[in-house]
């Protein structure tokens, strides 16, 4: 399965050498500078996958991976916010 979803990884910079690519990371920094993002939420598919391609080969985006689990097999995710505040935490 292939990775739609990205997050910019803001610690890196490269100068893009192709056009498409360039205007894809402009793109890119307008709309989301710092949310991770799907591909689905750009205009110009062609663009859009030029860029993601030469951003790759850059480390200038994280994928983030397609899960899957196994047939017959039980599969949970847990997620929650903590706050660490000087007086307590919740």
């Amino acid at each position: 399965m292939r990775t739609t979803v990205y997050k910019r990884a803001i610690e890196k910079n490269y100068n893009l050498k192709t056009k498409s690519a360039r205007a894809f990371y402009a793109e890119l920094n307008q709309k989301y500078p710092s949310l991770c993002f799907t591909m689905r939420g750009f205009d110009e598919e062609i663009t859009t996958k030029m860029g993601v391609k030469e951003c790759m080969e850059h480390d200038l985006l994280v994928p983030y991976p397609v899960l899957t689990e196994k047939s017959g097999e039980f599969v949970a995710q847990f997620k929650y916010t903590v706050l660490i505040l000087g007086t307590s935490t919740i």
